[in-house]
């Protein structure tokens, strides 16, 4: 039993040693935080102008109190939060928040904030498999149930094949629907709702749609093998990733309860995860001024992490919340949307998606994986939706869907808007449209442009 305990601290060493992250500059250190795989900040190793600071010198007390004296200091009230996805790690994320940091303050008026946190598939999955039992981090019963965990994946992704390639076939026979847009009786619907719904069209050529069709049938044995790959592995740290939107807020709880000495009461543990502890120090702003107010962005798995954030955080003013392909369940962001449209009337949530065939038809590494984009796999296998409630918000056939049961004081301060794929108005060899679900993220977009969110000539009044 030594020797096997052994054996993974020396696998769980040597990943943490093979993915150190680089310095982080001084500037993103401005604009950005960093959250570890249990909610606790990361320490980040500093690149100043003149001296690189260690690690083990990092204090992210301070990390946020620099954050705070920055925005101060540039005189900006508009503060943008903006959560990267799932499926990334956060070497990734932070190179990429240097990039979006310096666009994002040299093309507005927004003073921006980027979310990094660890979500790599690999580093999910090896959560589940090695730690994870039952919502704690265990060392007695992580490593030796690692094996049974790992035969449980992948005996529930063999019994479940049949199921996943049943829908698949079935995906592959439809019909693609070229023009997938709002038809005459779900724009009466739309009217008397009075909401702001848009869908662009799909102008692919039919030749593209054909071979794609062609190459995805050939493909049939490839997946035979992919599909219960990514069912063992995809769904358990899908699970992970999700719990992990959470621990950035609350970190996981420890068995001693604090007491205090001198009533003898227990002491209130208040939220202490790294985003919380950001959160905590940009009420404070707010509420010694309160000429700030916030424009929330998420992507993907992001607003997952920012419909938590606006239940913790109900009293914050949020002009704009812009959701990009959320991997959100529709129940979830009606539990932290709709309650907080009770008590606040100035904010407009926006509820962008790609076009519904780009969902649909996505090919990832064309015929080895199962079609369609990350949102139409946890519909399929990765979520396992019981309502339809329960399925990602971020696709549009899903929004579509419930219109009716957006709450009326909710209903006007929604836009859902769809993009068109291969737009010759608006789509030229620069990305002006998000084509695929990881479009979203594409600086070149300029996503945190709100003529990105609505677009006087097409969105319905």
């Amino acid at each position: 039993m030594k020797q096997y305990f052994t054996f993974f601290y020396l696998i769980s060493l040597l990943l943490l040693s093979s993915c150190a992250t680089p310095p982080v500059e001084e500037f993103t250190m401005k604009h950005a935080i960093a959250i570890n795989d249990d909610g606790s900040p990361y320490a980040l190793t500093i690149k100043t102008a003149t001296d690189i600071i260690p690690e083990n010198q990092y204090v992210y007390s301070n990390h946020v109190n620099s954050i705070i004296n920055s925005i101060k200091k540039s005189g900006k009230t508009n503060i943008l939060i903006f959560v990267f996805g799932g499926m990334n790690s956060l070497d990734a994320t932070l190179k990429k928040s240097y990039i979006l940091a310096n666009a994002i303050t040299n093309t507005s008026d927004y003073y921006p904030i980027l979310i990094n946190w660890e979500s790599s598939l690999f580093d999910a999955y090896y959560e589940h498999l090695m730690w994870n039992r039952r919502g704690l981090d265990s060392v007695y019963l992580g490593p030796p149930l690692a094996p049974f965990y790992f035969i449980a994946d992948i005996g529930r992704a063999i019994s479940r094949l049949p199921v996943n390639l049943v829908f698949q076939t079935i995906s592959v026979t439809k019909d693609y629907d070229m023009n997938s847009e709002i038809d005459e009786s779900e724009k009466v619907s739309i009217d008397k709702l009075k909401l702001r719904v848009y869908s662009g069209k799909d102008y692919t050529p039919g030749y593209l749609y054909f071979f794609k069709f062609l190459v995805y049938t050939c493909g049939f044995p490839i997946r035979l093998i992919t599909t219960p790959m990514i069912d063992a592995c995809g769904k358990s740290a899908w699970d992970i990733m999700v719990k992990r939107t959470r621990t950035a807020f609350q970190k996981q709880q420890e068995n001693e309860v604090s007491i205090n000495k001198k009533t003898k009461q227990i002491i209130f543990l208040p939220p202490n995860g790294a985003f919380a502890l950001l959160m905590d120090a940009l009420k404070k702003l707010h509420d010694e001024d309160n000429k700030y107010f916030f424009t929330l962005i998420g992507h993907s798995l992001g607003p997952v992490m920012l419909n938590e954030m606006i239940r913790r955080y109900p009293n914050l003013p949020y002009r704009n919340i812009v959701y990009l392909a959320a991997a959100c369940t529709i129940r979830d962001t009606r539990y932290a949307l709709a309650p907080y449209a009770n008590t606040h009337t100035n904010f407009t949530f926006y509820n962008l998606c790609i076009h519904e065939n780009a969902d649909r038809y996505d090919m990832m590494w064309f015929a080895a994986l199962p079609r369609g984009s990350i949102l139409e796999w946890i519909d399929s296998f990765l979520g396992d939706p019981l309502t339809y409630d329960d399925r990602t918000l971020g696709k549009w056939s899903n929004s579509l869907r419930v219109l009716q049961s957006i709450e009326p004081k909710f209903r006007s301060k929604v836009v859902i808007k769809a993009f068109g794929l291969y737009d010759p108005k608006t789509n030229n060899i620069i990305l002006d449209e998000p084509q695929q679900h990881t479009d979203f993220s594409d600086p070149r977009l300029q996503f945190w442009n709100p003529a990105f969110w609505q677009v006087k000539t097409l969105i319905k009044k």
